[in-house]
This record gives C-alpha cells, structure tokens and sequence, in this order.
C-alpha cells in the first residue's frame, strides 16, 4: 500500500474494552497512523490516551463538535470506538459533515438506526465499513472457501456457540465485576448481549455461508448477578438452502472466557474450528477419516495467503492480527485498491444481521417460528 492513511479516532480511551487492540491493529503493517483525535469526554484520560499514542496536543480534542471542525479535510478516515449506544449520534454527525468511517460493531441499535444512517450515505455517499475481528482469523476465512467450493458437499447443518461467563464468575469476596452501565439497559428491541455478542455469530453465519436466512426460532433469557438483563440467547436457524443449524451466545456460562466455537456439517465432510486454537481448522471427509489443515498445509484455498504470513508457521498469529487483517481489506477498499468484497462490511451488511438480532429477539418474545425478509425489502423502507 502506497499511501499511508492518516486516521482520526472518536472513543478508545485508555479505560476502553476495545481501544488498545484498535490502535495496534489499524497500524499494525505500516499502512496507517493515527494522528488525532477525541477519545475521551473525561479530560485527563482524553489527553493521557493521546500523550500515550503520540497525538499532538494541537489535534486532541474535547469534544466531537472540535474534531469535525478541526480535522475536516485533514484525514482519510475516523475510527469510531465509542459505546454502541451512542454510534448513531456519532455516524450521524460525522457522515453529514463529510467524513469516511470504520465503525466498531455494533453498527447501532437496531435497523431504525441503521436506516437513518442509509439516508445519509445515499446523500452524501460517504465511505461506510463496520470492523468485525472474528471474520478477520484466516482459518475461518478458509472455512469459508471450504463451505463455498462444495468440498463438503451440500451443507446440512451448522453450529455456532460463543459463551462468555462475565456475567456469573465473581471474585473471591463473592463480588462478579460490573461492566459499563450501558450494557445492563435493554431498552433497544435488541438486547446488548445481541450487539456485543450475537452480532458477531450473525456476521459469522452470513460470512461462512452466504445463503438468505429462512427463518428462526429463538429463546432468551437472564441467568446471571444481573437481574432482567438478558445474558443468554439460543436458536434455531433454517437458511434458504434447508440447511439447519444452531447458535448460542451469552455471558452466563461459568468455565467459559470466550469459547467461540463453529461446525459445519456436509453430505461429504465437516469442518470445526476454534478461538483457543485458532491456527487449526478440523477436518472430516466421507470416510470418516479426520485431520488438522493448518497454516503449512498443503493446498489450501485462502488461508495461504502471503498476507495471513507476518512470520515463519509454527509462530501463531491471533486476535491483534485478525483485527489487522480486517484494517487493511478495509483501507485497500477506502483506496480503490484490488480488493476481495467479501471481507468488507458495509451498512447493507449491518442491517442484514441487524434485521437478524430483531427476528431474534421477536420469535424470543412471541415464542413462535419467524421468516425472514429480504435485504431489497428492508431497503425500500429506507427509501
């Protein structure tokens, strides 16, 4: 990459989840630095962040309305890492003061949201990507080539199950660790434990399979310290080709830090892979035979890939490099540089598993098989 990006950022202050791993991540091979931002609205840990990133005074901000007048025409893009709950703000103002955007998921709340968002870019037709990390891993990038090419033969079912236990798992005095308030109010029709977690499982699906979701059946419920705040979310998944599946994900599940796990299971072989051991994806042929490709096996379909390589096999790469791999296919696509599409998120992408979490959550509360309806048609109704 030639040019190298210069990037704005709004959130990822020094108390973020998610900031640190973002500010490696987008400079990681060199095609990017990030040269300002407001990452704070607590002042000292707003200057600390930036004094820790190297940022200028001149270009720290105090608030969002400073860095839209400040930085306008200085920058390519603005790494929003903001809470979710006040993306839509954000994209809002950002979007209509002219600026291109790499979100953090989730995108927002839910497909109002993202609607509103939609009419923006049809106006001013911005640069719009949402950054998934998970996607990002090659092996699940060579899942996919697996699933599409037919080695599996047809697909007929499917799992994907992402339990977390931070919502159960206390300390020693008995206490469990309280995460931001904004997590524990479930006044969206999307439950949080759907934007943090669910988001990603439903990026997974559409990613690993590229088939329409048919319908869903789905149950929810709380488990955890925190009384009424949904931590728990399972359900039934028929896709267009009548491949089944199921998925789970919540924060209730003591034992568990993140375990991330896929399947999927075909008329001719299965393929499995797992976060904890990331560099593998399992594989099963007719016979019943099994076996491990890794990132020296022969003959694999993308995971090969130079790009995927920053050091020698039997070295493994991870989370930092995933979120990496993600920054560059999008700055490559910012730039009009060759890019593969299919592992770019755009707004389409965000309300397609938006739209998703809402079935979801909806078939959860009525308790009743729900169908799906098609992109074109959400579409419209931002028109």
């Amino acid at each position: 990459m030639d040019k190298k990006l210069k990037l704005g950022v709004i959130g990822g202050g020094l108390n973020s989840a998610i900031g640190q791993t973002h500010f490696i991540a987008s400079r990681m091979d060199f095609s990017a630095e990030i040269v300002s931002g407001f990452f704070s609205k607590n002042e000292t840990n707003n200057r600390s962040t930036g004094s820790k990133f190297g940022i200028g005074a001149d270009r720290q901000y105090k608030s969002l309305e400073n860095f839209i007048s400040g930085e306008k025409d200085l920058i390519d893009l603005v790494l929003v890492l903001t809470p979710t709950v006040s993306h839509h703000k954000d994209l809002k103002e950002l979007l209509s003061a002219g600026f291109n955007v790499v979100c953090e998921k989730s995108l927002v709340l839910n497909t109002d949201e993202a609607k509103d968002i939609q009419k923006i870019l049809l106006k001013n037709k911005n640069f719009l990507s949402v950054i998934h990390n998970y996607t990002g891993y090659p092996m699940i990038r060579e899942m996919r080539e697996v699933v599409s090419s037919g080695d599996l033969g047809e697909v007929i079912s499917f799992s994907i199950n992402m339990p977390q236990q931070a919502y159960v798992r206390v300390d020693e005095t008995g206490a469990v660790s309280s995460p931001q308030s904004w997590r524990l109010q479930d006044d969206s029709n999307i439950p949080h434990v759907s934007l943090d977690l669910g988001i990603h499982v439903m990026n997974l699906l559409n990613f690993i399979f590229n088939v329409k979701v048919k319908y869903v059946v789905a149950q929810q419920n709380s488990y955890g310290k925190f009384k009424g705040v949904i931590d728990y979310v399972q359900a039934m998944i028929c896709l267009d080709n009548n491949a089944m599946g199921s998925i789970s994900y919540g924060k209730a599940f003591l034992g568990q830090d993140n375990g991330l796990e896929i399947k999927v299971f075909g008329t001719k072989g299965s393929v499995s892979w797992k976060q904890k051991d990331s560099e593998y994806l399992g594989f099963c042929n007719e016979q019943g035979r099994k076996s491990l490709l890794t990132f020296s096996s022969p003959g694999l379909k993308e995971a090969s890939a130079k790009r995927y390589h920053r050091f020698k096999p039997g070295h493994p790469t991870g989370f930092l490099e995933a979120f990496s791999n993600h920054y560059q296919d999008i700055f490559k696509a910012f730039l009009k540089k060759p890019v593969v599409d299919k592992f770019v998120f755009n707004l389409d992408d965000a309300i397609r598993d938006l739209h998703l979490l809402e079935l979801i959550t909806k078939s959860s509360l009525k308790k009743e098989f729900l169908f799906n309806t098609t992109l074109e048609d959400i579409r419209k109704n931002a028109s």
